[in-house]
Formats: structure tokens, C-alpha cells, sequence
């Protein structure tokens, strides 16, 4: 590998981060957590908190948030044939009806096996059906069943794995902003914000733009191949209004900043860059 080809070695990435310096419970208020911020020019170091962002960004900026809801999407069951525990987080529909792509958890878990969701009678208890392996999990279905009303009935926000232990109130783990169901992960970088915060940003003349990106649990899977470009990558769906590309080039005409908040927004821009939008 020479100094000219871009390093693709999982080794490269390792780092210590210590399991005590990672937040259990979110900051209150939202905006009061860290902000670090780095002097392009200078790489000077500054120490901020989320509260400081309209002091340091401009008139005529543009502020782009993934307005993403997050899914209760972890189910809860039992295995109808021997009643052992099952435990299912939907990532996403797949193809036509109830199917969907989603990890499955339980021992020996196999095709056609039936789950009856949640407690209660085995009669009034919805039935999931296990369908073949695919690279993102299984394939589970959910014959007759409306799995949005189901979710919102029984189901669990599904937290990263690094958050252990959690028991506060789920609506924290939701963007204020979120209108669109579909993630099975919250958009973190922007848990931090406040309707006072975005109130006050816009009337320092910022502005306040949203893409949708579904973000799927593939996103905390560890890489564990050496030779990263072997990793399969799981696919999102997104949408970049033609408003907001609009928004975008209007703003770096105009010499202001782009500030995309968070991975999921980046990459929906850089998606829709990409696609010449």
C-alpha cells in the first residue's frame, strides 16, 4: 500500500474509548451539551456548548437536519412451537406487504418459524413469520397484520448498543423536529437542538433546512473484515427536496456555510451532489 492509495485497514481505525466516558442518560436541556470547535484555518481548538451555535455561525448560513422519526421498532415474543423468547427490530419493508428486513434474536431460530408478538392470550397475540436469512438479517412477515399500528401498540424504541440500561422517556431519543417515521436509529447529532435553539438561529438570520434519510440498526454492525471495501453495506432511503438543493446553491453563491447535522444529512446531500440534483 503506498503513501498515494487511501488506507482501507480496518486496524487503522482502532482507538480506546473508555465505556465510562460514554453519556448513559442525555443532557438537560438538550442544547446544554459539548460542543468542540475546530478553526478550519487556524485548527485552533475552542470548547462550546450546542446553546453557542448562534454566536458562531453567520447571517446567510444554512442549517441542514435529518427530520427522520424513529420507529418503536423492537418486538418482543415468543416462539409458538416451544414459547422460547424472540427478540425482532424491523429495519425496513421489503418488497410488497407486511414483509420486512429485520434482525431476529433467539435461540435456534428457524425459517418458518411463528412468533406470537407481545403478551397476553396466544389467541390475541400477533403472529410474525420468520422467512429465509438475508445479508441485512432475516426476512419476517406479518400476514394480515397493519405492523404500524402494531409497533405503535407494542413496540420498543430501539437504543444503540452502547446505551445500556435506559429506562427514561423514549420521546428522547426523537429529534424535536421529526415528522417522518421510517429510522430504526435516531439521527443523534441532532438530539441536541431546542425549538428555542432553532427559533434563535433563525432570527440571527440562519437558515433551517431538512432532508429525510431512514436510517437503519445496520449503522451500529461492526466492521469486522481487515479489508473494509468487503463490508456489505446496507442501503437507506432518502429524499432531498428540489427546494432545498435550491436552498443549498443559492447559499454557497452567496458565500455562506453549509452545516449539515450529523452523518445522515451529509450523506443525503452528498447523495443528491452526486446525483447532479
Amino acid at each position: 500500500m503506498t503513501d498515494l492509495e487511501p488506507d482501507l485497514r480496518l486496524s487503522s481505525y482502532d482507538y480506546d474509548l473508555p465505556r465510562d466516558l460514554i453519556a448513559q442518560e442525555p443532557a438537560e436541556p438538550r442544547d446544554s451539551a459539548r460542543l468542540l470547535v475546530i478553526d478550519r484555518v487556524t485548527e485552533a481548538i475552542a470548547h462550546h456548548g450546542v446553546s453557542d451555535l448562534p454566536d458562531l455561525l453567520r447571517a446567510g448560513d444554512l442549517i441542514v437536519a435529518n427530520r427522520s422519526r424513529v420507529l418503536r421498532a423492537r418486538l418482543f415474543g415468543t416462539k409458538s412451537r416451544t414459547g422460547g423468547r424472540v427478540e425482532i427490530t424491523l429495519l425496513r419493508p421489503a418488497g410488497e406487504g407486511n414483509s420486512w428486513e429485520a434482525l431476529v434474536r433467539g435461540h435456534r431460530i428457524q425459517e418458518g418459524e411463528e412468533v406470537l408478538i407481545g403478551d397476553g392470550a396466544d389467541q390475541d397475540r400477533a403472529v410474525a413469520q420468520i422467512g429465509e436469512a438475508i445479508p441485512a438479517g432475516r426476512r419476517v412477515s406479518f400476514p394480515g397484520i397493519d405492523v404500524y399500528r402494531l409497533l405503535d401498540e407494542v413496540g420498543r424504541t430501539p437504543l444503540p448498543p452502547y446505551i445500556r440500561d435506559y429506562h427514561g422517556d423514549a420521546e428522547r431519543y426523537q429529534t424535536v423536529y421529526a415528522d417522518e417515521i421510517g429510522s430504526a436509529a435516531a439521527p443523534t447529532a441532532g438530539l441536541h437542538f431546542t425549538p428555542e435553539l432553532v427559533a434563535r438561529l433563525r432570527a440571527r438570520g440562519v437558515g433551517w433546512g431538512t432532508v429525510v434519510l431512514h436510517i437503519g440498526l445496520d449503522t451500529f454492525k461492526p466492521l469486522t473484515d481487515e479489508a473494509v471495501r468487503r463490508r456489505y453495506i446496507h442501503t437507506e432511503w432518502l429524499e432531498v427536496s428540489d427546494d432545498l438543493v435550491q436552498s443549498v446553491t443559492a447559499t454557497r453563491r452567496q458565500g455562506g456555510r453549509i452545516i449539515a447535522v450529523g452523518t445522515s444529512a451529509v450523506r443525503a446531500l452528498e447523495v443528491a451532489g452526486a446525483s447532479g440534483s
